[in-house]
């Protein structure tokens, strides 16, 4: 013990200029920039967190079926109520995914793989498999040719002609997508499991094509009761002044979102809230 002692009495203690200079830096007083950095950081930080609260609050009077009860929550919680919101009512209800310009950066090499192997090898398997690359980082066009080369070798496969389809429809090419989507249906009218059908009817719709449409959703609609199907048919029926068909139809549209387990409803909850509007915009009779 005595040995520690002498060994703390012996630590060389600071000289008084030493001290001169340690107070001089820890009282120095904060460069005038360093004060404008840190208030701009905040009035930047404070500016997001606005804008990103106003945001929600705006989703959520516009899509949200229960807006009711997230409008109090994102008013009276303006810190952490509308970063709940985003989580558990924005992201269910959207297609997150990687950015555009990202996914084509990070997807390039393997572009370039399938693009070498389909032109070696030259099978329909390939050319689809190039395209799907392409239609994925959407490259609509490069894809689209893709398809193409693999339906000029079998014009009937139905991969190459569902990715044609989703090519044109994306390009805003509704005429021409409408061949491919009657090939499959005239095939396969299941293919998807309703996909198909439900593209073909919004180009149907697309086209303006009111009569076809309708007929189309009819048909849809005895093996497929997607919410967005319903809801296109209830615009068209009220276009038609059917507005007692149309009402049933948005209510049993309504009724079905309710009684989805909550983990599938996530996925189409805005549709109950379109569904509600569309519904209180057509006249009392």
């Amino acid at each position: 013990m005595l040995w520690l002692l002498a060994q703390v009495n012996d630590t060389p203690r600071p000289t008084p200029e030493e001290w001169d200079q340690i107070q001089q830096e820890m009282y120095a007083p904060v460069p005038h920039w360093g004060l404008f950095l840190s208030a701009g950081m905040a009035w930047v930080i404070g500016l997001l967190s606005t804008i990103f609260w106003i945001w929600m609050i705006v989703y959520c009077i516009r899509n949200d079926s229960e807006r009711q009860t997230w409008l109090w929550i994102l008013l009276f919680f303006p810190g952490v109520g509308p970063l709940i919101y985003f989580f558990a009512r924005w992201v269910p209800s959207s297609s997150l995914a990687m950015p555009t310009f990202l996914k084509r950066w990070t997807e390039a090499s393997k572009i370039r793989r399938l693009e070498a192997s389909a032109r070696q090898i030259g099978n329909p398997y390939q050319f689809i498999e190039w395209g799907d690359a392409l239609r994925d980082t959407k490259q609509w066009e490069p894809a689209a040719a893709a398809y193409r080369q693999a339906l000029q070798k079998e014009p009937l496969n139905l991969p190459a002609l569902w990715g044609l389809a989703n090519c044109l429809v994306s390009l805003g090419n509704f005429a021409e997508a409408r061949v491919p989507l009657t090939t499959i249906i005239s095939i396969d009218p299941a293919y998807k499991f309703g996909d198909v059908s439900l593209l073909f009817g919004r180009t149907l719709h697309a086209l303006g094509e009111r009569d076809a449409e309708l007929e189309h959703w009819r048909a849809h609609m005895k093996r497929w009761r997607q919410p967005e199907a319903m809801y296109t048919l209830a615009q068209v029926l009220i276009e038609r002044g059917e507005n007692t068909e149309a009402t049933q139809l948005l209510q049993s549209m309504i009724a079905d979102i309710e009684i989805t387990p909550r983990a599938l409803a996530r996925k189409v909850f805005f549709w109950k809230g379109r569904g509600k509007k569309l519904l209180r915009s057509i006249p009392k009779s």
